[in-house]
């Protein structure tokens, strides 16, 4: 009878043994080693996999990809995909939900089941709406030389690792900078130039033809965040230094507000250098990466 007891008690403490080793393998090394690194990279190749099949225009290939996300419950229509793939207003004719039609500028398109665009006043601060060669050729100038890639300003604001940063200029001051005097140029594009107090701006540079694009957000006031609200600007605006319409990432601006469902118009702006796009400050908006350039033969 002892040894059988014996016998059953180092059977059990095995057990017991066996399980305190498999919880460690769930919980310690293995999630650290294993299952957290897989879990990441499998998001980021199905997210991959995704940004690629639309960029290809193979919408529905994308579609077992998407499905790892059960978060997202809204797309971009695939009008909106085939506009900025192509440069060329003239390219493509009707898409998919809407229709697109040329604008101001090369480059300048628009699709939704509005239909054609309709005439707007240039200086009016509710529409989307582009200006080409906007920019004096001296302040150009000086501005493609302060960002360009060799430029001190990447390294010494620390752009590649800080994350998002801006910088405030008053609108009743006197520009100290190429920057500022650009502000105070484009101030009566606005169409709002006598409200205007104040502009908050920043840069950024990505590479042609394999980029990411930049994620959809709403342009807010950070710190009114913090207390639930949410201000935008007046009116925001893309100044395009440089870059190829054919090669170069477009921006996107949906008719879409905060507490908007949905929308059915969107405008897409191919990059054409000294050109500026203004649209209203409360926009959801976003840059469309590009797909690839074809090998070369």
């Amino acid at each position: 009878v002892g040894e059988e007891e014996e016998d059953g008690e180092e059977e059990e403490d095995s057990e017991e043994g066996e399980e305190d080793e498999d919880g460690e393998e769930e919980t310690g090394w293995f999630l650290q080693w294993v299952a957290s690194p897989r879990a990441e990279t499998v998001a980021l190749a199905s997210y991959m996999c995704v940004l690629l099949h639309h960029q290809s225009m193979e919408f529905s290939r994308a579609l077992p990809y998407l499905r790892r996300f059960p978060r997202l419950r809204l797309g971009l229509s695939p009008a909106v995909w085939r506009l900025a793939r192509d440069e060329d207003p003239a390219a493509g004719g009707q898409g998919a939900g809407g229709q697109r039609t040329g604008g101001r500028g090369a480059g300048w398109q628009r699709t939704g089941r509005k239909g054609a665009a309709e005439e707007v006043s240039s200086l009016d601060a509710g529409a989307v709406r582009r200006y080409a060669h906007v920019i004096p050729t001296e302040l150009l100038d000086h501005l493609q030389a302060a960002f360009s890639i060799d430029s001190p300003f990447w390294k010494e604001s620390d752009y590649a690792a800080r994350g998002y940063f801006s910088f405030w200029g008053d609108a009743a001051k006197p520009p100290r900078n190429c920057v500022e005097a650009l502000a105070h140029h484009l101030l009566p594009l606005t169409g709002c130039a006598d409200k205007v107090v104040g502009y908050e701006w920043w840069v950024h540079t990505r590479a042609e033809g394999r980029s990411i694009g930049h994620q959809m957000h709403f342009d807010t006031e950070e710190a009114s965040l913090r207390t639930g609200k949410v201000i935008h600007p007046l009116v925001s605006s893309v100044t395009y230094l440089n870059g190829s319409p054919s090669l170069a990432d477009p921006t996107l601006v949906l008719d879409q507000r905060v507490h908007d469902a949905s929308c059915s118009t969107a405008w897409v702006s191919h990059p054409s250098v000294g050109s500026t796009l203004f649209f209203p400050g409360d926009r959801l908006h976003c840059v469309i990466p590009r797909p690839p350039p074809p090998a070369a033969a």
